[in-house]
């Protein structure tokens, strides 16, 4: 987990020029946060409990490459709290989230996560997403405005 913040400073020097990037109280968001919808899919990179620096790294190319949407924690202590299997928070597992911007754009995103290397490796489970053939892929249906007042209706009831 040391090495956390070494992988995302690598990121975001990969990322200057190529597209927005907005430093938020938990996240670093890439792309322009007045693009995303305000109801749709998300999709979230789950991964295990070892950080796999070069899965990162690949995940975070693809979609920078391709313009798409997407956040990931802005420090270790952050990661540690999303990769923590002992607690029972609503973001366990949650380690990168994009937006698609339309249901194409879904299936674009998901169609190349699924081509990169080690996205069939173990990971934590989300519990209230949809996982996708078995990979570290899954996503849910989404509101920002219900979210916001603290409620999933949206979200997968297990």
């Amino acid at each position: 987990m040391e090495n956390y913040n070494l992988i995302l400073h690598k990121i975001i020097k990969q990322s200057k020029g190529k597209t927005a990037m907005i430093l938020k109280k938990y996240w670093v968001l890439f792309g322009d946060r007045n693009d995303i919808p305000i109801s749709g899919k998300k999709i979230h990179i789950s991964i295990d409990t070892k950080l796999n620096e070069k899965f990162i790294i690949d995940v975070s190319n693809m979609l920078n490459k391709n313009g798409y949407i997407w956040k990931i924690p802005n420090d270790k202590n952050v990661t540690k709290y999303i990769l923590n299997t002992n607690e029972n928070n609503g973001i366990k597992g949650k380690f990168i989230t994009i937006y698609p911007r339309s249901n194409e754009e879904f299936t674009k995103i998901i169609e190349k996560l699924l081509l990169l290397d080690d996205i069939y490796n173990p990971c934590i489970d989300i519990k209230n997403d949809y996982r996708i053939l078995n990979s570290r892929v899954y996503f849910r249906y989404y509101n920002k405005e219900v979210e916001s007042n603290g409620f999933t209706k949206y979200s997968k009831h297990v």
